[in-house]
């Protein structure tokens, strides 16, 4: 059954996904909230593996080449909120785990936690989808 799903699904992509970053003023739980949604979103790619949050918890303050030399990650999704009285942002940058040059980084803007959310999740699997289909 491995085999078939190997096949089927092709090759992995192991991603570090870090827990998302802002200013102290901004607000935890709408962090948590894009930090849940972003990893059921890679959580529904059957290509992609995730490197285990306590594993996250453990790194050294600089991750490269960390992460690729543990876990054999293949990219880092490193994450910015930020906000303003009119909208949220959150900046998706994928990084090379070995290098740790950044591959391609993306922006998602809403009014509210639910608009964000849903662009944080169509942005990062288009912007998944579309680093595939170059490799």
């Amino acid at each position: 059954m491995w085999l078939v799903t190997y096949i089927s699904t092709g090759p992995t992509i192991r991603v570090a996904s870090l827990p998302s970053t802002a200013a102290p003023s901004e607000n935890i739980l709408l962090l948590q909230h894009i930090d849940r949604t972003i990893l059921e979103t890679l959580r529904k790619d059957r290509t992609i593996e995730l490197v285990a949050p306590s594993a996250i918890a453990a790194r050294p303050s600089n991750p490269y080449p960390y992460f690729f030399a543990e876990f054999s990650a293949d990219w880092v999704l490193e994450v910015q909120f930020s906000s303003t009285s009119l909208a949220y942002q959150v900046e998706l940058t994928l990084v090379d785990a070995r290098t740790g040059l950044e591959i391609t980084a993306a922006h998602a803007l809403g009014s509210n936690k639910a608009d964000l959310s849903a662009k944080v999740a169509t942005t990062l699997t288009q912007t998944i989808m579309d680093l595939k289909t170059e490799n």
